[in-house]
């Protein structure tokens, strides 16, 4: 009898180590599948290029998009990839418009179009590579080289291209 009362106790008390080792072995296992979790959703989705359409004057009458600005990738008579304007630009991609808006805090082009501009899915920047010695505006209207880069949602640039950039009020 005495015997089975010594016993009972260490029983117990084995008992015990047993749930104390069971509770880390659970804790690991959590923390292991919150890491997979954490880890699939920080993960980013393959980069996916993208190409720029023309927006044509049916889009532009059609959503109002008149006014000062510069239009990328344009000599005179040739539909625009990317329209400037003071509060916003626009691309084209998929046959789809996108509108970005501008970073009011960021540098200036000509026809108070801004250099960056920020939307949902992309952001682009358009500069001057001319190094800003290109001639002046004249009677509301300039001309220069730039370069247009955009970026997808996590900052991998998605495209890049050199082109005219034609400032004036449409």
């Amino acid at each position: 009898m005495r015997r089975a009362a010594t016993m009972v106790p260490l029983l117990l008390l084995a008992a015990c180590g047993d749930e104390e080792a069971g509770e880390q072995e659970r804790a690991s296992k959590i923390a292991a599948d919150v890491a997979k979790v954490e880890a699939a959703q920080n993960a980013k989705p393959p980069l996916q290029p993208i190409a720029l359409e023309p927006i044509t004057r049916q889009d532009i009458e059609a959503n109002n998009f008149y006014g000062a600005g510069c239009s990328f990738g344009v000599t005179a008579a040739e539909d625009p990839l990317v329209i400037a304007q003071s509060g916003r630009a626009v691309i084209k991609v998929k046959a789809e418009l996108q509108v970005l808006y501008a970073d009011i805090g960021g540098a200036k082009l000509a026809m108070g179009a801004w250099q960056h501009y920020t939307g949902k899915d992309n952001t682009l920047t358009v500069r001057r590579t001319d190094a800003g010695n290109g001639p002046a505006a004249t009677e509301g209207r300039a001309q220069y080289p730039a370069l247009l880069t955009i970026f997808d949602a996590w900052g991998r640039e998605v495209l890049r291209q050199n082109g005219p950039i034609l400032c004036k009020d449409v």
